[in-house]
């Protein structure tokens, strides 16, 4: 009973926390940002949180399931090392057509590269951060989650409020807070997993996707019953409306 208070603390923490930076950097981004920017802005980071799901499988919820209950060290390995090999080369397989279909129809290149190593990011982001969770790490889980969010709101002044660099400075500043996370959950728990290509299995792969892939559904549906809107009202309204309802949600 005291673990699981402990670990809902730990957790709620690295939820509340995480939420406050957002509420702070909120009103620097409307200043700076227009409509339209704010706008593409959200919608890039709605559509990468959907494609991290679709692409992946959600495999980051067998990464938690199949790290809890490996037999050893080895085993624990194989789990992690096939999952995250099966993730990272998905998402860059899916970012190699994007980027080739942009240029089809002549999407700014900055900004569509910007915005697939968003994706890209965010990806691992939740990946890495389950392996934490997985061999019991929720403290240094929370912990990445608070310097995501720490960092992505010291950069965004940094970027947006001193460099001026708009809807590319909110870019980078998500990439960078985004890397930060990525290198301190890793570096900090490399003791107790080794990621690596000889301990990629097959056998094992398949049967984490197995256990996540029923659940892109469910990923879906919520986004639809969450996200869509966004979309919608782009389409009808233009990206100026989505940016002003992005704000109001």
């Amino acid at each position: 009973n005291k673990e699981l208070v402990r670990n809902t603390l730990i957790l709620g923490f690295g939820q509340f926390i995480p939420k406050i930076f957002s509420l702070i950097t909120l009103p620097l981004l409307t200043v700076y940002l227009s409509k339209e920017d704010y706008g593409f802005y959200d919608l890039i980071i709605t559509t990468s949180s959907i494609l991290v799901s679709v692409v992946t499988l959600q495999i980051q919820n067998a990464i938690f399931r199949f790290g809890l209950t490996a037999n050893n060290k080895n085993e624990r390995n194989e789990y992690f090392s096939s999952a995250l090999i099966f993730a990272f080369y998905s998402m860059l397989l899916v970012c190699t057509i994007i980027f080739l279909i942009s240029r089809l129809f002549s999407f700014p290149v900055v900004i569509t590269f910007l915005a697939l190593i968003i994706f890209l990011c965010m990806g691992l982001y939740n990946n890495i951060g389950q392996l934490n969770r997985a061999v019991g790490n929720n403290l240094k889980y929370s912990f990445g989650a608070i310097i995501s969010t720490l960092m992505n709101a010291i950069t965004v002044v940094v970027f947006v409020y001193f460099f001026k660099l708009d809807l590319i400075g909110v870019i980078l500043s998500y990439i960078v807070s985004y890397t930060i996370a990525i290198c301190y959950l890793y570096l900090r728990n490399k003791n107790k997993y080794n990621i690596s290509l000889q301990y990629f299995n097959m056998s094992k792969l398949k049967e984490m996707l197995y256990f996540s892939s029923p659940m892109v559904l469910s990923s879906i549906s919520l986004w639809i019953c969450n996200l869509s809107d966004r979309y919608l009202l782009t389409v009808f309204l233009g990206v100026g409306a989505s940016g002003v309802y992005a704000v109001a949600n």
